[in-house]
């Protein structure tokens, strides 16, 4: 329909780096006089489309002066030229969850699930310590497309962000999110839903408070 998989992994890294931006801080933070205090942001990556789009927003927020330590727990082929491409922000690139900080971090992005995997699928044990290192750290957590594994795993977030539309509900105690991936109205009444856009101004919108 024209809408094609780089351009719906790209807006979805942009406004996840967008939404992460603002949650350490934003301009007050983000500053020249701040140096000395750069935010720092952990992101999970899955084996999925929804670790692609995390990579992409690592990417992002490298190039917005953040401290990045990118975890990539199972590689595999879709993920190899996401993944050359952040190689090129000098940022930390990790695979072993013992290389994780264990300081609290300023966020942790969360992005080892994905809708498109059955929630009765075996996890790796990779990512399943991976998992367990975002519920034991201190840090706060951005869950990028909350599905029924993370719901089932106990994901212990503070936000969510879903792309597109929402596809589950999110525990009451999270703060959930909504991204506008540009796509067009046509495409959702090809596939006979009946969309208003709801964004008006914002890339990010908050569905819930």
């Amino acid at each position: 329909m024209g809408f094609s998989e780089s351009q719906r992994i790209e807006n979805a890294g942009v406004c996840a780096c967008q939404m992460a931006l603002q949650l350490v801080g934003g301009s007050n933070r983000l500053t020249r006089r701040n140096a000395h205090q750069v935010p720092h942001v952990v992101i999970l990556a899955g084996p999925n489309n929804v670790g692609i789009q995390a990579i992409c927003a690592a990417r992002h927020l490298a190039n917005h002066k953040v401290q990045v330590t990118l975890s990539v727990p199972v590689k595999t082929e879709i993920l190899v030229q996401h993944l050359a491409l952040f190689f090129h922000t000098g940022s930390k690139l990790i695979s072993n969850v013992a290389d994780l900080p264990n300081e609290p971090v300023d966020l942790v992005i969360h992005a080892l699930f994905s809708p498109e995997e059955e929630s009765t699928n075996q996890m790796s044990p990779q990512l399943t310590s991976v998992n367990q290192w975002a519920n034991d750290n201190k840090a706060p957590v951005l869950l990028l497309d909350p599905c029924s594994r993370s719901r089932m795993l106990g994901v212990e977030s503070k936000w969510s962000l879903s792309f597109g539309l929402p596809l589950i509900d999110v525990p009451s105690e999270c703060r959930t999110y909504l991204a506008d991936l540009g796509i067009p109205k046509g495409i959702y009444s090809a596939v006979n839903i009946n969309y208003t856009s709801p964004f008006g101004d914002k890339f990010v919108i908050a569905l819930n408070h």
